[in-house]
């Protein structure tokens, strides 16, 4: 398995949460690609912009439209996370255009910078020089694992290394 772990693709790492997304219809232009994050909360956004109908009520997701003639203004992260009944351990993560940081349930964390290292193989979690962004990531895996709402759409840039 990736990473030494055999349990198949219950693993917060790029093998197991890169998954192609295909959406065809009414908005989205013939052979675009873009290789912007999206979540499940964006489904529903996504399929009631296409049918111009309204949420009734806020929602988690943004509609991934947009992304098709501007993906840089989409700019964000997701929480990637699994519980217990899969192998007893826990993890929680976010998955940044830049960074992949984890908290695993015995108390093991992890933070890959995938503009230098994008096959996740040294975490940089102990680098000093990485304080700054791992504290970033720790605040907003935080606050995206209990928000609702339009809070989940707002995201700030992540400072990158120091030195």
């Amino acid at each position: 398995g990736e990473h030494r772990v055999p349990l198949g693709k219950v693993v917060p790492y790029e093998e197991s949460i890169r998954v192609p997304l295909i959406i065809r219809g009414p908005g989205v232009p013939p052979g675009k690609h873009v290789t912007t994050i999206a979540a499940n909360t964006d489904l529903a956004p996504t399929i009631l912009d296409i049918a111009d109908a309204p949420a009734g009520v806020v929602v988690d997701g943004r509609s991934l439209l947009p992304i098709a003639n501007s993906p840089g203004s989409f700019a964000r992260g997701i929480v990637i996370e699994t519980g217990p009944q899969q192998s007893g351990a826990w993890y929680a993560g976010l998955r940044s255009p830049r960074w992949t940081y984890i908290e695993h349930s015995s108390g093991e964390r992890e933070l890959y910078d995938l503009q230098v290292d994008p096959f996740q193989l040294t975490s940089v979690h102990n680098d000093p020089r990485y304080s700054a962004t791992r504290q970033a990531l720790a605040s907003r895996l935080a606050t995206l694992r209990t928000c609702a709402g339009d809070v989940c759409r707002q995201w700030t840039p992540v400072p990158g290394p120091t030195g």
